[in-house]
């Protein structure tokens, strides 16, 4: 694959190109013809881990219900790096994230692949194996990877050099190498390979990263590397995740994730649309899973903006999702710019975007909630202080939205899963999200909430510990208590920005060990809570 130069994005300063000034950005991918998906009988499931490490997990099994494997198409990702990525980081690395923004939404065409190119490949995968007589995908699937972040370091260091971008990237490396005997500064297409590279290495002391005192770990090589994730065919991103968190010797060995798709159409960026629509993203999830032998089972994205433009356009692709093509679950994502309930006459709502009515907003949240009660599956939504559409939109996710929403006496019983629990840091403007979401499970019989991304415990933050110990003996009724209801998750590939992603899983294990937390909570917490919610 070559990336025409005649597209090249021509930065003058950082991010000056403008998401909306990139040429074309609103053309879709052709769509997926189902007809022409059928798999090639090969007798394996190429997608599924060849084995799974076992020795280091203390449950019979664990399973991840926060993870995600979407890519740079799937997303109107100028708006959305530019926008809830880079708001959320600080500020000693925001400004990295917004001048790569344009930049990765014209990669979005091409370097990244649209879901139609990917079932292609897919396709062509199972021929390679079937020819050649192989019974796993792994070896194949790494030579791909290697060779996909190779195109990746090539174009990103051509795109970047002789701008404004590249000097302040210079300065920020030149800074790391004060700091930090070994390291070679500079910015070019090795130091990019390089980058990439080190998460191969599973022997690096990643746990030592995630608690760096200093600061002096390469902050911006983990964008780089979260830039490429974003750039990578999603079957990529799962070979990634599994050689992490479920093959290598130091993997916690997960058996099963579930995957959510993302909808931000509408929300973001200056088209209604990513490169890859969403039926397309439906279709090469299901194929994913089937692939990965339910390794791997999807969420889908509902997004009510899309039914109030679409004709419910959105819910319709939900209920064929869930009773078609195997999805576990339905994702909404409140901080785009909606309380899950109550949005009409909240004078708390921020006026500060573009909106759809907010009535007609209403009913389609409320026709989505009781559509997925009939399919009875579970709601997930993101729900920690973050990811804004604008800043002000962080609250959205909060609890006074899903307080209107249990004020229903009908919602009792909904099944909902809380992304993020509120986040685990407490204070601020917060107060404590994540003790008000428990407080409210004693009057919610099926609200639960995943421990997504609390890299604060796993960082020795000894303040987030206590929290957590604290958290999970918060009594509900007489016969449960918090534990009953929480889960393990790791959030990926967003976990991926940080240093050491990849020991998260097994640190989160050692912590709560370290604060006293019994085999009976950790059962709970890394699997049966997970195969409830989810009847897996």
């Amino acid at each position: 694959m070559t990336f025409d130069k005649s597209r090249r994005v021509f930065l003058q300063g950082l991010g000056s190109a403008g998401i909306a000034g990139i040429s074309g950005c609103c053309t879709n991918a052709p769509g997926i013809v189902e007809d022409a998906t059928d798999a090639l009988e090969i007798g394996f499931s190429p997608l599924a881990p060849a084995s799974i490490n076992s020795s280091l997990r203390l449950t019979t099994r664990v399973i991840d219900p926060h993870c995600h494997l979407f890519n740079a198409s799937d997303v109107q990702v100028g708006g959305y790096l530019a926008g809830p990525i880079a708001n959320n980081l600080p500020s000693s690395i925001r400004w990295l994230v917004k001048g790569l923004a344009p930049i990765v939404e014209a990669f979005a065409k091409n370097i990244a692949i649209s879901a139609y190119k990917e079932m292609q490949q897919l396709n062509d995968l199972q021929q390679e194996l079937l020819t050649a007589g192989l019974t796993d995908g792994e070896s194949v699937i790494d030579k791909q990877i290697d060779e996909h972040r190779q195109l990746i370091a090539k174009e990103l260091a051509a795109e970047i050099q002789g701008t404004d971008l590249e000097r302040r990237i210079n300065e920020h490396l030149v800074g790391l190498a004060a700091v930090n005997a070994g390291f070679s500064a500079g910015f070019s297409e090795r130091y990019l390979l390089e980058t990439f590279r080190r998460e191969d290495d599973l022997t690096v002391d990643s746990a030592a990263l995630l608690r760096d005192p200093s600061g002096s770990a390469d902050r911006s090589g983990s964008i780089f590397a979260f830039v490429a994730h974003m750039l990578s065919p999603r079957y990529h991103n799962l070979r990634k995740y599994q050689k992490a968190y479920s093959t290598s010797d130091d993997a916690i060995g997960i058996d099963t994730c579930l995957a959510s798709l993302v909808d931000f159409d509408y929300w973001l960026g200056s088209c209604d649309h990513p490169v890859s629509h969403m039926r397309d993203q439906i279709i090469l999830h299901q194929r994913i899973s089937e692939l990965s032998n339910n390794y791997m089972y999807p969420i889908v994205a509902y997004n009510p903006w899309t039914d109030i433009k679409e004709n419910d356009a959105s819910l319709t692709m939900v209920v064929d999702a869930v009773k078609n093509r195997g999805f576990k679950g339905v994702k909404i994502y409140p901080p785009m710019g909606y309380f899950p309930r109550g949005n009409a006459g909240n004078p708390g709502y921020p006026n500060d975007a573009e909106h759809p009515d907010l009535a007609l907003l209403d009913a389609k949240l409320n026709a989505m909630f009781e559509e997925c009660r009939s399919l009875d599956v579970p709601v997930m939504a993101h729900s920690d202080e973050s990811m804004g559409r604008l800043p002000s939109h962080n609250k959205l996710g909060g609890p006074s939205g899903w307080e209107a929403f249990y004020r229903e006496p009908g919602n009792r019983a909904a099944r909902i899963n809380l992304g993020h629990l509120g986040g685990e840091s407490g204070g601020g403007s917060r107060g404590n999200w994540s003790a008000d979401f428990v407080q409210m499970m004693g009057q919610a019989d099926n609200l639960y909430g995943d421990l997504g991304f609390w890299d604060g415990l796993v960082e020795g933050n000894q303040q987030a510990a206590e929290r957590m110990k604290s958290l999970l003996g918060l009594r509900l009724s007489d016969t449960e208590v918090a534990a009953d209801r929480l889960m393990f998750g790791t959030d990926w590939f967003m976990l991926s920005q940080k240093p050491g992603w990849k020991s998260y899983a097994v640190r989160f294990q050692h912590v709560l060990k370290e604060i006293g937390v019994d085999d009976v909570i950790l059962e709970k917490l890394f699997s049966s809570n997970a195969r409830r919610l989810f009847k897996l």
